[in-house]
């Protein structure tokens, strides 16, 4: 949760560092209403439906990966 909690919190500039997609609607619907299990604070209650929020925080904290955006001719 702690990866999760970083990308929630706002930047200096005053926007989040996490940015989700509109057609993510499972995990707009269920975000809100995550709490923490009362056993491990850096897990998920499993009273809640956490599927969508559980992908975020593995894609959270895999390996950074770098990308280069490209021009392509004829675009």
């Amino acid at each position: 949760m702690h990866a999760l909690h970083q990308r929630l919190a706002l930047a200096s500039d005053g926007f989040g560092k996490l940015v989700i997609c509109r057609n993510c609607v499972h995990l707009i619907r269920t975000l809100p209403m995550m709490t923490t299990d009362p056993h491990n604070p850096e897990d998920i209650d499993p009273n809640c439906e956490e599927h969508g929020v559980k992908a975020l925080m593995y894609g959270l904290t895999r390996r950074k990966m770098r990308f280069r955006l490209r021009k392509v001719k004829g675009l």
